[in-house]
């Protein structure tokens, strides 16, 4: 189950924190459906992306970001699952982070199914009313054994999740 928390700890309810996780839960359903147009379209005009593929800062520019997604979601069969695990939404006037785990499965070409939970911020500004995503940072934990593997097959506690 999914807990949403305010800056507090404890469960969030203000309209603010709503309209934000809806504007996420937007963004995973559209990255789900592998529907690059909805997806950049939860997007400020030129967010700043650090994204687990290479380069270490993704382009702002919407032609290359929407490139970028189309490629990626070709690698996939059918659509892609996301699950947002336990998070905190923090909102201040017009801007809001939240950070938490998030799940990413699906099946690849040649029906090798693969998963991994990785760790994302969010940071978004509120414009004439509607939230939208500036800043996404999302990374996994590597090896700190000199070998700097990343470490893909991690899963959360139960209260992680």
């Amino acid at each position: 189950m999914d807990k949403h928390l305010s800056s507090t700890g404890k469960p969030s309810g203000t309209v603010e924190e709503a309209a934000v996780r809806s504007t996420l839960v937007a963004l995973l359903q559209a990255t789900a459906r592998k529907e690059a147009a909805a997806v950049l379209a939860l997007y400020g005009a030129r967010p700043v992306r650090f994204d687990l593929a290479p380069p270490l800062q993704q382009s702002p520019d919407r032609s290359r970001h929407r490139a970028e997604l189309e490629a990626w979601f070709a690698t996939w069969d059918g659509p892609l699952e996301l699950k947002l695990g336990e998070h905190e939404t923090l909102v201040d006037g017009d801007l809001a982070l939240v950070h938490g785990l998030l799940w990413l499965a699906g099946t690849k070409h040649g029906g090798q199914r693969a998963g991994l939970w990785l760790r994302t911020t969010w940071g978004l500004q509120r414009r004439a009313g509607a939230w939208t995503v500036v800043h996404e940072h999302q990374s996994v934990p590597f090896a700190m054994d000199g070998s700097y593997r990343a470490l893909v097959d991690l899963a959360p506690t139960a209260a992680e999740i």
